[in-house]
């Protein structure tokens, strides 16, 4: 079933209830994530590195738990830019000369 498109053009206000409620789930938010991406993010390389395989993984696990434990913003995407530590992915804090940089830790 393809992505609906509709998620990405609402507010973190409105799909937070939905998941909830289970109207959608993390990994229909990352579907619509990952097709905008993949249809806008070319001429601008915004987000030249992509873990969806990883987020997919931990979309699941939050599936997995009661809605009421997962926490407020849980299964939502967010994007975070190379400036900031992800275990075990590339951090260039804005600079090729870092392009071997990967983030032991996360940054808090």
């Amino acid at each position: 079933m393809p992505a609906d498109m509709s998620l990405i053009r609402k507010s973190a206000i409105e799909v937070v209830p939905l998941l909830e409620c289970r109207e959608v789930t993390p990994l229909d938010c990352l579907d619509v994530l990952d097709a905008r991406i993949a249809e806008a993010d070319a001429p601008v390389n915004a987000l030249p590195t992509l873990c969806f395989d990883r987020a997919r993984a931990h979309a699941r696990a939050i599936m997995d738990r009661p809605v009421g434990g997962r926490g407020l913003l849980s299964g939502l995407p967010v994007g975070i830019k190379h400036l900031n530590d992800v275990s075990g992915v590339v951090t260039l804090q804005g600079s090729p000369i870092f392009a071997r940089n990967i983030a032991a830790p996360s940054s808090p």
